[in-house]
């Protein structure tokens, strides 16, 4: 009899032990308390809970965008728990597009310069990241308004150029706050 090996499985996303806290007022939160799961690699996975539950905060730990009190987070097979500085950075610009709440649109630039600003900080030349802008613009049928300054765009073009900011440098994981909101 020939036993053949399962396949093992490959996680985008591992957090064990994972606690937030944070000081609002004169009051400490305990946002996570001793968070753990895993996301296999091509899954994708949904966070729910009430208003106040906690997360967005760890939408932001898992993102590298805030530090967990305490636990091992690692993303894409890198821990970021223990990152700091210049490589955090780094693995955020090549590892996660994000899609914030109130979508952290640049109001002084254009739609095309808001989704092009990924491009700036990973170094790619002006025409290059404005033929990348443009074409994710398109594709998302705000091809019309690449010119306009987010006042000049509705809720739902907002967070259609926040999301084509978020696929800009193709990143393997999108993480949405709130994403349908």
């Amino acid at each position: 009899m020939k036993m053949t090996q399962m396949p093992k499985t490959k996680y985008i996303i591992r957090a064990k032990n994972v606690r937030k806290d944070f000081r609002l007022g004169n009051q400490w939160v305990h946002a996570l308390k001793n968070v753990a799961f895993a996301v296999p690699e091509g899954q994708f996975t949904t966070i729910m809970g009430p208003s106040g539950s906690g997360k967005s905060t760890l939408l932001y730990v898992l993102g590298g965008l805030d530090k967990a009190n305490e636990g091992m987070i690692e993303v894409a097979g890198k821990r970021i728990d223990s990152m700091r500085g210049d490589d955090l950075a780094e693995f955020r610009r090549n590892t996660i597009g994000f899609i914030f709440q109130a979508f952290h649109l640049v109001p002084t630039m254009t739609a095309l310069e808001n989704v092009a600003l990924p491009g700036v900080f990973a170094g790619m030349p002006k025409p290059e990241r404005e033929e990348r802008a443009y074409a994710l613009l398109e594709e998302l049928g705000m091809g019309e308004r690449t010119d306009h300054r987010p006042n000049q765009l509705s809720g739902g073009q907002q967070q259609r150029v926040a999301i084509a900011r978020a696929l800009f440098n193709n990143p393997p994981i999108i993480m949405g706050d709130e994403p349908t909101g």
